[in-house]
């Protein structure tokens, strides 16, 4: 089948598609993994070299602050790859 430019028509099979957006997840979840454990032992390098409790303190609280800005912007990626999946998942109305 040829669209009216005269190229023929290729349709991605439901199965390939489906495979593809899995390991689309699954590299992107051990991409956010990579990055949390890149930031502990950041975090785990910065500690063993404070001089005092002060900076221990810190360097703890900065962490702590950037923990969060990062699982809050994780859990906005997986909102919104749950909300793409569920909207393919919906058969259109008729």
């Amino acid at each position: 089948m040829n669209n009216k430019d005269g190229i023929p028509h290729f349709e991605v099979p439901a199965e390939l598609r489906a495979m593809t957006e899995k390991n689309m997840e699954q590299a992107r979840a051990a991409f956010n993994a990579e990055r949390n454990v890149a930031n502990t032992f950041a975090f785990a390098d910065r500690l063993v070299k404070a001089k005092d409790i002060q900076q221990v303190i810190a360097l703890q609280t900065e962490f702590a602050q950037a923990q969060m800005k990062e699982l809050a912007a994780q859990a906005k990626e997986l909102g919104e790859a749950a909300s793409k999946f569920a909207m393919k998942s919906v058969p259109p109305k008729s």
